[in-house]
């Protein structure tokens, strides 16, 4: 080892060791050596003895900090994932190992905040335990901890901080609201979902009907034909519903400058996790958009743990473009929803949402928390502004 190892060493070792103390051990320092300078320079006795008296302080309070007290942290969070303003218990649990801990303070970052807890004495091999409350008013992804063991001496001289749990992660999800099923009255098949539209040939069927010239002969239902042959009735022929592909696609506007205030973004993001929960409840593969989030799932689990990391920003693709590109990734699909603000022109959207398959069911909807919810008709395009989510059941009816 040379020597400028030995002395970088050295260095990084002394500046741990200063970060080690607080204001007041850093004062007491330098009234360490002031007594100790001026009673050497002056004679001066009693602030000789204040001067070691002060390094006794230090030396005490060093050894008590540096001193090995391993302790192990648990996080226990009941629920894990919870709606907006659910209320959640955190459970800490701090275990002693060798030595016993003398009324351990411990700080826990809780989100955006953090919260400091001072426990009773823990002996070794126990635990003691404290209940801690997690706000849940914002909707996100929540870290958790980690658990911090702050130890310090008697004065206050040091503090040391130490590790001891690794973080979790809590999931506050957006309120959502049942739906009715996006495709009433149908039976889903194993090859996708039938819609309103009727086919001559498919795999959904439907109903029977009068033969008419051109009808594919391999369609005519014989017994039926044959019963009604006797009242002079032409040929039955088997009518069917066409079945489109189990997909839908609901995209959320993430771009901030679309909405009024942060209120409308969380009800967009409310009413589009509705929407897909809705469709996967109804056996859709969904593709559930917001930025640069793109899940694509079955599973209404998935689908509200990636609601929990949509945010608004600034966006440098507007929405048109990002349903463009929505739309490419997702292929071919039976239902499409757009969700946006109330600052968002409806009107763009009508050429972004003709990428989609022509016969797919479309939906644009215009949040603004507080205003009165309606039918708004811009050229081909219906869209529906939203100002309570308890609102949105009939608007959905009244867009069929």
């Amino acid at each position: 080892m040379t020597p400028r190892d030995i002395a970088a060493r050295a260095t990084k070792l002394l500046v741990a060791t200063w970060r080690l103390f607080t204001r007041e051990g850093r004062a007491v320092v330098v009234l360490a050596l002031g007594s100790m300078w001026l009673g050497n320079r002056y004679h001066w006795n009693e602030m000789l003895v204040m001067g070691l008296v002060c390094l006794l302080a230090l030396a005490v309070g060093l050894v008590t900090v540096l001193w090995p007290r391993r302790a192990r942290a648990d996080l226990t969070l009941h629920p894990a994932k919870v709606v907006v303003g659910s209320p959640v218990e955190v459970q800490l649990s701090l275990h002693a190992k060798y030595l016993p801990l003398v009324h351990p303070v411990i700080e826990v970052p809780l989100g955006r905040g953090s919260t400091m807890t001072r426990l009773g004495l823990v002996a070794p091999g126990r635990s003691a335990t404290e209940d801690l409350a997690v706000p849940t008013d914002r909707r996100g992804v929540h870290r958790v901890g980690p658990v911090t063991h702050l130890a310090g001496d008697v004065l206050g001289l040091f503090r040391r901080r130490r590790v001891c749990s690794d973080p979790k992660d809590l999931f506050v999800r957006p309120v959502t609201i049942a739906l009715p099923t996006l495709t009433p009255g149908v039976v889903v098949d194993l090859e996708g979902v039938p819609s309103d539209q009727l086919s001559a040939s498919d795999l959904a069927f439907h109903a029977l009907r009068e033969y008419v010239p051109g009808d594919d002969l391999r369609h005519v239902h014989w017994r039926s034909s044959a019963k009604q042959s006797a009242s002079g009735s032409s040929l039955l022929v088997r009518q069917y519903q066409e079945t489109r592909r189990s997909h839908a696609t609901v995209i959320v506007d993430s771009d901030e400058q679309s909405y009024d205030t942060r209120a409308d973004f969380e009800l967009a993001v409310s009413v589009g996790a509705s929407l897909a929960l809705r469709a996967a409840y109804d056996d859709f593969e969904v593709a559930f958009a917001c930025g640069d989030t793109y899940t694509v799932t079955t599973r209404g689990e998935q689908l509200l743990d990636a609601s929990c990391h949509f945010a608004p920003r600034a966006e440098e693709l507007d929405l048109p473009h990002r349903v463009l590109k929505v739309a490419n990734a997702a292929g071919g699909t039976s239902f499409v929803a757009v969700v946006s603000g109330g600052r968002r022109d409806a009107a763009p959207l009508s050429t972004a949402l003709s990428a989609f398959p022509h016969d797919a069911h479309r939906l644009v909807l215009m949040t603004s928390a507080g205003a009165d919810s309606r039918i708004q008709v811009r050229g081909d395009l219906r869209a529906a502004v939203l100002g309570d989510l308890k609102h949105l059941p009939a608007l959905l009816w009244r867009l069929r």
